[in-house]
């Protein structure tokens, strides 16, 4: 078994672009539609979206921009991504404004950054 996408969401196409193109410096590599039938049937929702997706198998995010966020409060549910510089990205979160979290497990650094969304995202660091 292999994981082929992880489906999101967004409230808007900027804020997709800012976090996965801007931010992970990720390719929107593809568009697509989330049809009113088809979102009514997965997903109990009454309308459509567009959908935009960033990066490649086996980095690959399927973003639902949907026009509202998914509620956040004391979400657990997260995608833990890898990176060779975690210092740099966590540095550009700040200059960005997305909000990290850490904290201390035994002599390791946890830690999450979250979108504009409240997508959470574990990161660590290659190596």
């Amino acid at each position: 078994m292999k994981l082929i996408h992880t489906g999101l969401v967004s409230s808007t196409e900027a804020n997709a672009d800012r976090f996965y193109g801007k931010l992970l410096g990720l390719a929107l590599t593809r568009r697509s539609e989330l049809s009113a039938q088809l979102a009514a049937e997965l997903f109990g929702i009454d309308r459509g979206c567009e959908l935009l997706y960033y990066g490649e198998t086996p980095l690959l995010f399927e973003v639902f921009v949907t026009g509202w966020s998914e509620p956040a409060e004391k979400k657990i549910s997260h995608v833990c991504i890898e990176t060779a510089d975690r210092n740099d990205l966590l540095r550009r979160c700040g200059e960005m404004g997305f909000p990290v979290r850490e904290a201390s497990k035994g002599n390791q650094r946890v830690v999450f950054i979250e979108d504009n969304d409240g997508n959470l995202f574990e990161v660590k660091e290659q190596g």
